[in-house]
């Protein structure tokens, strides 16, 4: 398809999807049929035969249960230390479960207040969207190409607050290297991206807005509850510039996190610019693997990118564990922080003679 044609395709779309933005929902969770056994909810007013249930949990009738909901859910992936197997250095880069914890404590205090921000409150209506957005899962007309047929993976759906939408940007939507100079506007959005952006003013108002909201309103929801997945340093990052800024975002009262000491805050950013550092690194690995986080290859490509994913291994390798002035107890130092950051499994039995006694 050229120019044009994508462009006209992404309005088919979002037309299709039209009918989500209509939705009214009185709470959060997931959408199930009235009739199954072991859901208690009510039936839709304005959808009968539709109610809404549990979504791990909940459902959730407001914003600040919504976010205990977030909390809840963050602590729940934290492991007993029992079962914890990782090299202790691991959990001076990661975080210990007690951190873990008492981070997430704080932010429980955090979100709740900000949930009382009229922007928050603003964007907050109940909404449906399909949470996987892009080219892999629509289908399109084989002779009309402009006409959708279909759009595939709605499983994982599930009714959030609009701004839990708020950074999905699909992949039509994104700017095209090869879309000429001449023909991008001054805010560097190609067509798709700009049609993408009305069909949300026009269906998703709530959505919209978010997205044009100061990020600092929602990073600190968006990372609540990975950080036993990220390592507990991005959410600490979000919990200390909301503090920070609290004034400035315009929520009212004190702020419920202390602000931390001269020392402390110079301590952390050291910190998170080591943390900045790593994804960088492991984002780019996934780029040039063409990967996502969880790894995924077709079958026809893994031979391929498996090769590949070695010869990037042995790139880190060469620097991390070679050179001078570079002794066994830094190499053994490298290596468990090699495990320990690499985005994937590492080949069975690699470079285990550097493995720590």
């Amino acid at each position: 398809m050229d120019v044009d044609e994508q462009s006209q395709c992404v309005s088919k779309i979002i037309f299709e999807l039209n009918e989500l933005g209509k939705l009214e929902f009185p709470a959060y969770g997931s959408l199930y049929f009235a009739n199954t056994s072991y859901v208690t909810g009510a039936e839709l007013p304005s959808n009968p035969g539709y109610c809404i249930g549990p979504h791990c949990g909940g459902p959730w009738p407001n914003l600040s249960t919504y976010c205990d909901s977030l909390i809840d859910l963050g602590i729940s992936r934290v492991p007993p230390p029992h079962l914890i197997t990782k090299h202790p250095h691991w959990q001076e880069f990661h975080g210990s479960p007690t951190e873990h914890y008492d981070l997430l404590s704080q932010g429980r205090a955090l979100l709740k207040a900000m949930a009382r921000h009229p922007s928050l409150q603003d964007t907050a209506k109940p909404s449906l969207f399909h949470p996987c957005l892009h080219t892999d899962n629509i289908f399109v007309s084989e002779n009309t190409p402009t006409t959708v047929t279909a759009i595939i993976d709605w499983q994982a759906c599930s009714i959030e607050p609009a701004f839990h939408y708020a950074d999905i940007s699909p992949d039509f939507a994104q700017p095209r290297p090869h879309v000429q100079p001449e023909r991008e506007l001054s805010f560097k959005r190609d067509e798709c991206g700009i049609r993408f952006d009305l069909g949300l003013i026009v269906f998703f108002g709530p959505m919209f807005k978010a997205r044009r909201m100061d990020t600092a309103y929602l990073t600190p929801f968006r990372y609540c509850h990975r950080t036993w997945k990220d390592g507990f340093i991005r959410f600490r990052n979000e919990i200390i510039q909301t503090a920070r800024r609290w004034g400035e975002l315009g929520f009212e009262g004190a702020c419920p996190v202390a602000l931390l000491s001269e020392a402390e805050c110079a301590k952390h950013m050291e910190e998170y610019k080591t943390f900045e550092e790593i994804q960088e690194w492991k984002e780019s690995i996934d780029v040039a693997l063409n990967v996502g986080e969880d790894g995924r290859v077709p079958a026809e490509a893994y031979e391929k990118m498996q090769a590949l994913h070695l010869e990037l291994l042995e790139y880190s390798v060469k620097h991390m564990f070679e050179g001078e002035g570079i002794d066994r107890d830094t190499q053994v130092q490298n290596y468990e922080f090699l495990k320990e950051v690499w985005p994937f499994d590492l080949p069975s039995g690699y470079k285990e003679e550097l493995r720590r006694e």
